[in-house]
């Protein structure tokens, strides 16, 4: 998945921030992990039900693995 389009599609990592009461290095460990906690994406998934989630939770460019 690419947790910074699901970070900034829910308003950015400030928003994200506000949201969960998390630090700011939370955020930045998702980031870095490239993974969210399933508890915090459904969250996300209730609060936010009108963005496309199939879309968001698709592997990153950097995470698709090159046919040859």
């Amino acid at each position: 998945m690419d947790t910074l389009k699901i970070i900034d599609a829910v308003g950015g990592r400030k928003a994200v921030i506000e949201m969960t009461g998390l630090s700011r290095g939370r955020i930045s460990q998702w980031v870095t992990d490239k993974a969210i906690p399933t508890p915090w994406l459904k969250f996300f998934e209730a609060k936010f039900p009108a963005l496309d989630w199939d879309a968001l939770r698709a592997p990153a460019e950097e995470e698709k693995i090159p046919t040859h």
